[in-house]
């Protein structure tokens, strides 16, 4: 990373005081998603596909509904092209020295380097202290400090910081010998990369703007990123030559290189790219980035399309309202009260394809099945569905005014609110409009509404 850049994310990072709050839930180690009011879970047989069995129909239309009659239903109704759904008991994956090892002897091509922080070299370490010292330089120049006096120690702290790994930095980056630590640096396709393997989320990203992996309009750059979420679909000015098709069998073939497997492909995207060099900021597309999501019986879990964003931001409206109601939010104080954060347990893929082949790859959430539950699990009618999803909507006023166009029966990962490890995939009915920010989602066994707030946000400490 160039000085430059350095100085930039270092600014950005001291700039940004991100304040969170928290929510509580409630589980136990065999996650608790079945009422056992609704439902006796009776596994049966079934030789007749699921739409025939339930008898399900192509679309749903109410109109006039809700709590003041201004929602409508126009809803097209997809349904898996399978004769029983299954309930899985699912956890956190977890690397240990040898899964580390393991991952990484499947990429490598030359030596193995410790590439965490606390193994940076000198040479490495000495831009961000100069950086952190120039934004001193530079606060105290304008009086930054004067305005806003909060900013002196942690700018402070953080030229500490940077100052003591200086003084303890080895001269040479160390060779991995017994893999307990969680980035490496290794050659992969000819290039350095650096492979991270932290507790929700693997990947790999080149070290160096190599523009010749990456593309871009100029001669050269000061930084260059890949933005996994943009969503443009418009490929007309890529600068790949290989199609799509290609794309996606290179990818498949890269996630069983690397021996992961049951994921179907989501989309696959023109690769986004943004940078900045001597004539300033542009973005281009060169390549495809390939999504994908966990598959269970030719049904792929697409968090998306369940209200779920992989950005920073919390942009499900319904789940944060649903948090709300069970939460004094506007009344916490910033400064002593816990936080709250977004999370999910949604499994999701980036694989990041051009003319160099594999360029990059980040795996989020990554699970592991433990146990199956039933392969074969009693759902409710759809017209119960229905109701339940009308009741809902009559007894919520944060859903006036909405248009559902989708009802999807479809799998979610329903996770232990008290231990996120544990993770429950189960059958659920998902009506949505068409933004997909304000779900809802109905368990399809018991028809329990999956309340998305304490789902997808918990509590944290101020100290996280």
């Amino acid at each position: 990373m160039s000085r430059r850049s350095i100085i930039h994310k270092i600014r950005c990072i001291l700039y940004t005081c991100l304040v969170l709050f928290v929510a509580t839930g409630c589980g136990k180690k065999n996650v608790d998603y079945i009422s056992d009011e609704n439902t006796d879970n009776v596994e049966i047989v079934a030789t007749k596909t699921l739409k025939e069995q339930y008898e399900i129909p192509d679309s749903w239309t109410e109109t006039g509904v809700g709590i003041n009659n201004n929602v409508s239903i126009e809803a097209q109704i997809t349904v898996p092209d399978a004769t029983a759904m299954c309930v899985l008991d699912m956890s956190r994956k977890q690397y240990d020295a040898k899964a580390k090892k393991e991952l990484i002897e499947y990429l490598n091509e030359g030596k193995v380097y410790k590439y965490d922080f606390q193994y940076y070299t000198k040479d490495m370490i000495l831009p961000y202290l100069e950086a952190a010292q120039e934004s001193i330089d530079y606060a105290t120049e304008t009086g930054m400090f004067n305005e806003y006096a909060y900013l002196e120690d942690m700018y402070y702290d953080e030229l500490e910081k940077y100052s003591t790994a200086y003084e303890n930095a080895p001269e040479e980056l160390i060779l991995a010998d017994d893999y307990e630590n969680n980035e490496f640096l290794i050659e992969y396709n000819g290039y350095e990369y650096d492979v991270y393997i932290h507790e929700n989320e693997i990947g790999m990203d080149l070290l160096h703007t190599y523009k010749d992996v990456y593309g871009g309009k100029q001669e050269s750059y000061y930084g260059i990123q890949v933005d996994y979420e943009t969503t443009v679909t418009d490929d007309s000015d890529n600068m790949c030559t290989i199609s799509k098709e290609n794309a996606k069998k290179m990818a498949v073939d890269f996630l069983e290189t690397i021996e992961i497997y049951d994921f179907g492909v989501i989309d696959i995207l023109p690769a986004y790219f943004n940078g900045e060099g001597d004539a300033g900021y542009d973005a281009w597309h060169n390549g495809y980035t390939v999504v994908f999501g966990r598959e269970i019986d030719g049904v792929i879990i697409d968090g998306s399309k369940q209200g779920i964003t992989n950005d920073t931001n919390m942009q499900n409206d319904i789940a944060w309202l649903q948090f709300s109601e069970n939460t004094n939010v506007m009344e916490f104080d910033w400064e002593k009260d816990p936080g709250i954060r977004k999370i999910t347990v949604t499994e999701r893929i980036y694989v990041v394809i051009n003319d160099e082949g594999v360029i990059s790859f980040k795996y989020e959430n990554p699970l592991v099945m433990e146990n199956i539950q039933t392969d074969n699990v009693q759902l409710l009618s759809f017209d119960n569905i229905k109701n339940y999803f009308l009741i809902e909507l009559e007894n919520k006023e944060y859903y006036e005014k909405l248009r559902y166009i989708y009802c999807d029966l479809t799998y979610f990962p329903y996770k232990n609110v008290e231990n996120t490890d544990d993770v429950a995939i189960i059958p659920v009915w998902v009506l949505n409009n068409v933004m997909y920010k304000n779900p809802i989602i109905v368990n399809a066994i018991d028809g329990s509404i999956v309340n998305l707030g304490s789902q997808y946000i918990e509590i944290i400490s101020v100290d996280e």
